[in-house]
């Protein structure tokens, strides 16, 4: 078994991991409870390393932080150039008419 201390310093190398690294690191931190400390711990010694850091706390299911840090993180969509493209969002997701909602619940009823 890989021990966290040794698999998240590629987290918070020079060069960010792949999403297979990514994938491994949050298999070792979440294999024991010694593993997720450690994760934590690194995490908040590289805070200013916002998506290191904010990709950790994703791992460790603190969403509300990793929210916080990934938006704040130089290379997240909200602050790329990226984010200026129109995003459309598929006809499934999204969400039905107040009308369309209350004709099913009329449906159901019946």
């Amino acid at each position: 078994m890989a021990s966290v201390t040794q698999v998240p310093a590629d987290l918070f190398g020079d060069k960010m991991p792949s999403l297979d690294s990514i994938k491994n690191i949050a298999i070792a931190a979440n294999s024991s409870e010694i593993n997720k400390i450690n994760l934590e711990k690194l995490a908040q010694e590289n805070i200013k390393n916002t998506l290191p850091a904010g990709i950790a706390m994703a791992i460790l299911g603190k969403n509300d932080q990793a929210v916080k840090l990934l938006t704040k993180a130089k290379d997240s969509l909200e602050n790329s150039t990226s984010s200026q493209l129109p995003i459309k969002m598929p006809a499934t997701l999204t969400r039905p008419s107040k009308t369309s909602t209350s004709q099913q619940r009329t449906r159901q009823t019946r």
